[in-house]
Formats: C-alpha cells, sequence, structure tokens
C-alpha cells in the first residue's frame, strides 16, 4: 500500500467506500521504510486518522499523528485539507465511479451473450463431430457410407442419403445468409442428386458438408450477441429461433440418414 520515504494514499476500494466526499494528502516519512500491506487493524487506525482530520476541521488546515506498525514502523502523517481538493477530489471520484459501472455493464453484458452464443457454436460442433446428446454425430452417422449406399432410393418417392445431405448444405447455407440479414435462398438445388454418382463425386460431397459446416461455425460466432432476440429475416422467428431450428432440423434428417444406412 505504501512504500519509501512518502506515498500518496489514493483511490483503493475502501477508501472511495468510507470517505467519497473527502481528498486527503498525506506525507509519510518513515523511520524504517517497511510497512506491512497486510495489518487491517494499523489500516483501520489510519483510516480513523484521517477521519477525524476531516470531520474536525474545515477550510485550509491539517493535523498530524503518529502510528507505530508492529514496532517495527514509525509514520508521522500530515494530511492537508482544502476546499479545492474536496472540490476536485468530489467531481473526479464520481466521474470515475460512473465510468466503472458503464465499463463494469458493457462488460458483464458482452460476456453473457458470447456465453449464449459460444453455446449454441458447441451444440453445432457436437451434432457435427462431437459428443451429442441424442447418441451420435454426423460424422459418425456418415461413416461406411459409400457411393452406391449414398444414391440407394427405397421407394420412388422418397429421398435417399445424398439427397438428404444436400439438403442439410441446402439449409445450412441458407441459415448463413439469413444471419446477414437476407431471406433468400442460395442458387442450387434443394435436395439435389448429381448426374455422376461415382465415389469422386460422393467424397466431393462429403467435403461440401464438411466446409458448410466450418462455414457456419465461424458465421455464427461473428454474429452481434445481442442480435440473438430480435426478428430475423424470416417473419415470426427470432435468430434465436433460427440457429435452434437449424439444429433440430439437422439432427431430424440425421436420424433419417441411419434408418436408411441400415437399409
Amino acid at each position: 500500500m505504501c512504500h519509501g520515504p512518502s506515498a500518496h494514499i489514493g483511490c483503493t476500494f475502501y477508501e472511495l467506500y468510507i470517505y467519497v466526499h473527502h481528498v486527503i494528502k498525506m506525507y509519510l516519512p518513515f523511520k524504517h521504510t517497511f510497512f506491512p500491506e497486510q495489518d487491517r487493524a494499523n489500516l483501520l487506525l489510519l483510516h480513523d486518522e484521517r477521519g477525524e482530520a476531516v470531520i474536525g476541521h474545515i477550510g485550509h488546515s491539517h493535523k498530524s499523528a503518529k502510528i507505530v506498525i508492529n514496532g517495527m514502523a514509525e509514520m508521522k502523517i500530515r494530511i492537508d485539507i482544502t476546499p479545492p481538493d474536496l472540490y476536485f477530489f468530489a467531481v473526479t471520484v464520481h466521474a470515475n465511479i460512473f465510468i466503472g459501472f458503464v465499463f463494469l455493464y458493457k462488460f458483464t453484458a458482452q460476456f453473457k451473450f458470447m456465453r449464449e452464443i459460444q453455446k449454441i457454436a458447441q451444440l453445432f460442433d457436437d451434432l457435427q463431430q462431437g459428443e451429442c446428446w441424442v447418441g451420435l454425430n454426423m460424422q459418425q452417422a456418415l461413416s461406411g457410407i459409400d457411393a452406391a449406399t449414398a444414391a440407394y432410393r427405397r421407394n420412388e418417392n422418397g429421398n435417399n442419403i445424398w439427397q438428404l445431405l444436400n439438403h442439410l448444405i441446402y439449409w445450412r447455407k441458407t441459415v448463413m445468409i439469413r444471419l446477414r440479414g437476407v431471406n433468400a435462398h442460395p442458387p442450387v438445388p434443394d435436395f439435389y442428386l448429381p448426374d455422376d454418382r461415382d465415389e469422386s463425386s460422393w467424397h466431393a460431397t462429403r467435403q461440401e458438408f464438411e466446409k458448410v459446416y466450418n462455414d457456419l461455425r465461424t458465421a455464427i460466432n461473428l454474429f452481434d450477441e445481442k442480435k440473438l432476440d430480435t426478428a430475423s429475416p424470416m417473419q415470426g422467428q427470432t435468430y434465436y429461433q433460427l440457429l435452434l431450428g437449424c439444429l433440430q432440423h439437422d439432427a431430424y434428417h440425421m436420424g433419417q440418414i441411419v434408418l436408411l444406412k441400415k437399409g
């Protein structure tokens, strides 16, 4: 707290709490330069001496006192009190307290929203490749599926795995577009099934699915957290509902992929 032959004891939270309306200039000539910072009893005594000086005098005045700390250091304390100092201190303290509260509010608000957006991003991570609550993730669901299995259609009116994966790609791209404030769809067909259905083409679709996942994850982390509960471009839907709806949508179709994979 105090070191050296002289020191100005200024803004600690404890001092501001007790003497928020006073300014005190303190000169501390030490016999020895040792001052135990954790000696709270003597710190309270020091505050008492200061308080008596402020309360007992007005205008230009001072009060002197002597404190011995554990018999190890002797301090002579001189407290000077002047009206200009009092005014300046009061203005400075109130301004700093106001700025501090504003900063604290912004910091805690940002931290709160960042935690929420990070939780949403983590849910997408878990669904794609992590410990997903439904019991498996996308990578596990797609594991072991070759081009022939992906292109197999169980009935004429149903979709195959390839189409379902392109459907997921389509809607993840749509979500990214809506996160930018635009109600539009990507310029590709939904449930797309390519003409070439060989292993190379299937691998390209898998790679595109992974790329779109990474793009969406980046878009979520860069999204303005304060907008989560505001209206998205889709009528009657907030951005929070948009993102959670995408998770539900993807988990639903992942279940279809698992069923088709079993044949």
